[in-house]
């Protein structure tokens, strides 16, 4: 911890915390398979890791692994026994990933890993340590690379949960969502489909235990629609788990205000 606090906060050697060595691992990955969290704050934090950086390093260059193309690259996060498996592919139109607000099936940020989604997975592994999901229905909204709801999945294999539904909008994100599903063999209780917050029909067919979501807010005007989607889809005394950026997103405080109003007992 304190070693890589001292050299991501030292301006004297330019250091890069997504640069990959021989074996493809940055100071990034190799942090989030170290499970400390102060580590993992450090290397976030580090100018290098930047968001615009992070979404930057999909693409691979030189020999190919299976299932992967140039403009793909399977990740091993977390645990390197038993690690997280996730094909992140790069995003279409980088210039403009939320695409037009008028067609938000276009919107291709879901092609991408994001660092909210990263850390939203520590948390469901550190709860799934307690048995959290045993036996429980989970609904992750906006899943994008399904790095949080396929943790959810694989992270306590003794308390499992009954069904995990991971849903987004665009097409293209959902087939790499089920192919993220099928690469850590857990389709039999975790199920990818498109959703789509306006089309109630597209909803899980049960309201769930848990509905969880990371940055999912980007534009105010969606605010009541998500908040909608989320009392809509959860059982009553059921559970909202998110974790977001704490600036830079349009209408994320009013989301925050409306759900403090709707859940007095708010954490």
């Amino acid at each position: 911890g304190p070693v890589v606090e001292f050299w991501t906060s030292q301006s004297i050697v330019e250091v890069d915390v997504l640069e990959k060595n021989n074996f493809g691992r940055s100071a990034l990955t190799e942090g989030f398979s170290s499970e400390k969290e102060d580590v993992v704050k450090a290397l976030l934090e580090h100018d290098s890791s930047s968001e615009e950086k992070l979404l930057s390093t999909s693409s691979t260059g030189g020999k190919v692994p299976e299932g992967e193309g140039l403009d793909s690259h399977i990740h091993h996060f977390f645990d390197k026994e038993q690690p997280l498996k996730i094909r992140e592919l790069a995003m279409k139109n980088a210039d403009n990933p939320f695409a037009d607000t008028e067609r938000p099936d276009q919107d291709t940020t879901g092609l991408s890993i994001w660092s909210a989604s990263l850390v939203m997975a520590r948390w469901m592994q550190a709860v799934a340590k307690t048995g959290y999901w045993k036996d429980r229905t989970v609904l992750e909204l906006g899943s994008g690379c399904g790095v949080p709801g396929l943790m959810v999945a694989t992270s306590n294999t003794s308390c499992k949960p009954r069904q995990i539904y991971v849903t987004d909008l665009n097409p293209q994100t959902v087939e790499n969502l089920q192919y993220n599903v099928e690469l850590n063999e857990v389709e039999d209780f975790v199920k990818a489909s498109r959703m789509d917050w306006d089309d109630k029909s597209t909803w899980p067919e049960e309201r769930v235990d848990f509905v969880i979501g990371s940055d999912l807010i980007y534009i105010k005007s969606l605010v009541p629609l998500l908040t909608s989607v989320i009392f809509g889809t959860i059982k009553p005394g059921g559970k909202f788990l998110y974790v977001c950026p704490d600036t830079g997103r349009d209408g994320l405080d009013a989301f925050v205000e409306a759900l403090k109003q709707k859940c007095p007992g708010w954490v």
